[in-house]
């Protein structure tokens, strides 16, 4: 009888687990995967929060540390020159070298490459989800 009880428990837990990978990570009303994940190499990802984007690396580390300082007439100076650009949301990416901070993208609507923060780029939208 105890063996039964442990093959009947293995055959429900296995039920379950089905069940759940059956899911494949969709919820039942809208049939949408819950979750925006990052964007490796080589994949296609949106800007999800309007995001600077600086051509060289080196302008890009400047730029950070204009805005963590607040500096709005240096971030300024940088779209005006050229060095910056602003990307709004739901901008289309393609990831061209993956960084766990910055990530260099190509944004195929204006034909140029640059570097972004990583955070902002997602597979998807999340107020589409």
């Amino acid at each position: 009888m105890k063996s039964f009880i442990n093959f009947f428990t293995l055959i429900l837990l296995g039920v379950v687990f089905a069940i759940f990978l059956g899911t494949g990570g969709e919820t039942e009303e809208t049939g949408k995967t819950d979750k925006a994940y990052a964007v490796g190499d080589g994949g296609v990802g949106y800007i999800v929060k309007t995001s600077f984007m600086a051509f060289e690396e080196e302008s890009y580390d400047e730029m950070i540390s204009y805005l963590a300082n607040d500096n709005q007439q240096a971030i300024q100076g940088m779209l005006d020159s050229g060095r910056a650009i602003i990307l709004d949301e739901r901008e289309k990416v393609s990831v061209v070298n993956f960084g766990y901070v910055k990530s260099f993208v190509e944004v195929s609507s204006y034909g140029v490459r640059g570097y972004v923060p990583t955070d902002a780029i997602k597979d998807k939208i999340e107020d589409d989800i």
